[in-house]
């Protein structure tokens, strides 16, 4: 007759994993190199997509010429113009976090391989939040909306003197997207 049923079943869900991860966070990851020559290397990389919001990649950048160094981490599904990118960071203990001190790190979208040309550095106020998540202050949240569809994002370092503050590297726990707010 197409009329719901009055009679209910009850349903057990069990949630498996790590419930403080974002339901909308990369799962893929691999290094971003754009430019010339950058002596680098990022630690435990797939720390960064491991659904644990405690364990973190570390980008350790040495030396850059005309170069960039960094993490592109990659989404299993396809973001949207207008959605929000969340990127949880920290410096070394002690470090205190601000935008000035990430001068020189960026964020970049990515479709597919197509670069989305619309990298900025996080120091850009009116593009980009930063957050800070604890009271040491090294911890810390990074916030944009994107300006066009993607299914990557690249958090880089282009400037060396700010490279060479983070002597333990700027640790990457997670990228996570979500719906603009209404």
């Amino acid at each position: 007759t197409g009329c719901a049923s009055s009679a209910r079943t009850k349903v057990d869900v069990s949630v498996t994993g790590f419930p403080d991860v974002p339901c909308s966070f990369a799962n893929a990851q691999e290094t971003y190199n754009p430019g010339l020559i950058s002596i680098a290397t990022i630690l435990k990389a797939d720390s960064a997509i491991d659904e644990d919001v405690n364990t973190a990649s570390q980008i350790k950048v040495f030396v850059n010429v005309a170069a960039g160094f960094g993490q592109k981490l990659i989404f299993p599904f396809q973001g949207h113009a207008g959605d929000s990118v969340h990127i949880k960071i920290s410096a070394d203990p002690g470090q205190l976090l601000s935008l000035s001190v990430l001068g020189g790190t960026h964020v970049r979208t990515f479709n597919g391989a197509t670069d989305n040309n619309d990298g900025t550095d996080v120091n850009n106020t009116s593009l980009v939040k930063l957050d800070l998540l604890n009271s040491g202050g090294n911890a810390g949240l990074i916030s944009f909306k994107a300006t066009k569809d993607f299914n990557a994002v690249a958090l880089y370092q282009t400037d060396l003197l700010n490279a060479t503050i983070f002597s333990d590297g700027l640790r990457v726990y997670y990228v996570s997207a979500s719906l603009p707010t209404p």
